[in-house]
């Protein structure tokens, strides 16, 4: 036998709109919730703070550009253009070649890892090419490049490329979702699904903390929103709503599978009983 309830109450746990509206708003919730936050932050840091920053920096980016001016004025006839090249960051310090790569561009970081272990500081180690190919990185290489560009930006790329990709996924588990719940379809995939989303994002966030977080160097010292301007921090706060989010509602659906047994025996018991009863009763 099912559970005795009142027709309003077993129309409510059967219906798929009151779970299908928690679903569409924890989803939205868990993608705002960590953006504001983040944003929040990082306007309090540069309302305190972020605008002395930006005053030391546009100051020392007018020094810097009158400097390189009377610089270039004054060597533009005897280098070549070497000195143009220099302040692109093509050339390192003693005047060779050191290539700048973005993060995807695993051909030229081989090449630029083959650069730093011919001419870096630490000549005796060798890195395999594989590192180079998923955006590593070695202490002498952003030593150069923050010489030469100003920053060490470069995982920048890598991070943004994680973050939307993560969203891209949550966003997409939602869609199915949706759909799975709106139709009433096993919901069984749907949470193992989350259970896997969970497990990635709580893997994020253990690496997060893992130095792609900066807390310190000149990346931080010049940056105008501090220790809240890394869009890693943002990736922290949305993996632990997607995981919260996986987890709840993996809880949630396996509740719900657990009373949809005595709704739906509940409400097809008196159904066969009545047909049963009628066909005893044929001529």
């Amino acid at each position: 036998m099912g559970l005795k309830l009142n027709p309003s109450t077993r129309a409510f746990l059967a219906s798929p709109f009151p779970i299908l509206g928690a679903w569409v708003l924890g989803g939205i919730l868990s993608i705002v919730v960590p953006l504001s936050k983040w944003k929040k932050q990082k306007n309090q840091w540069y309302n305190y703070y972020g605008r002395y920053v930006e005053y030391e920096n546009n100051q020392r980016a007018y020094e810097e550009q009158q400097k390189q001016y009377q610089e270039q004025q004054q060597y533009q006839y005897n280098n070549n253009g070497n000195y143009n090249n220099r302040q692109q960051g093509n050339y390192d310090r003693d005047g060779n070649w050191y290539p700048s790569c973005s993060w995807w561009q695993f051909k030229c970081r081989q090449q630029r890892m083959a650069y730093m272990q011919a001419n870096g500081d630490n000549n005796n180690i060798v890195f395999p090419s594989w590192y180079a190919a998923i955006g590593g990185r070695t202490e002498e290489d952003d030593r150069e490049r923050e010489e030469m560009e100003g920053s060490t930006d470069e995982a920048s790329g890598a991070v943004k490329f994680v973050y939307t990709w993560t969203l891209i996924v949550f966003i997409g588990m939602l869609i199915f979702g949706g759909i799975t719940i709106f139709q009433r379809k096993p919901v069984t995939p749907l949470i193992v699904i989350m259970l896997i989303i969970g497990q990635f994002c709580l893997m994020q966030l253990f690496l997060l903390g893992q130095g792609v977080i900066v807390t310190e160097g000149r990346e931080m010292e010049d940056s105008v929103y501090g220790w809240y301007g890394q869009l890693a921090v943002l990736m922290v706060y949305s993996d632990w709503a997607y995981f919260l989010f996986s987890v709840c509602f993996s809880a949630l659906l396996c509740v719900k599978i657990f009373v949809d047994k005595y709704v739906l025996k509940d409400e097809t018991e008196p159904i066969a009983q009545e047909s049963t009863y009628k066909n005893m009763n044929m001529p």
